[in-house]
């Protein structure tokens, strides 16, 4: 049976999976693997002494980013682009009245 006979209003689903406690989906995952290809990348450039080093920061930037992610919306409704842009709009203004003034 076809999905859109079931469910009416769905036309995309998101793939998650639950990694280590947290909510992966694809813009996460691609984040990660990313930082493997850049890993890969210094390697080729220098040596393994700077490439394992820089992976494991920028793999450990990705943990920390979902993780906070995932503990600003832990039923996962907004999507984690709109997530990023809603911490990005309040660190520029912090500051939001319905006046329009500060």
């Amino acid at each position: 049976m076809r999905s859109f006979r079931v469910f009416n209003n769905i036309d995309r689903v998101d793939v998650e999976w639950m990694i280590l406690g947290l909510r992966w989906r694809l813009p996460a995952m691609v984040a990660l693997i990313s930082t493997i290809f850049a890993g890969l990348i210094v390697y080729m450039v220098s040596n393994a002494w700077v490439a394992v080093p820089v992976g494991l920061i920028l793999a450990f930037g990705v943990l920390h980013i979902v993780r906070w992610i995932n503990g600003m919306d832990p039923q996962g409704v907004l999507h984690e682009f709109t997530q990023l842009g809603l911490i990005l709009r309040t660190t520029r203004r912090p500051v939001i009245n319905n006046t329009g003034r500060r």
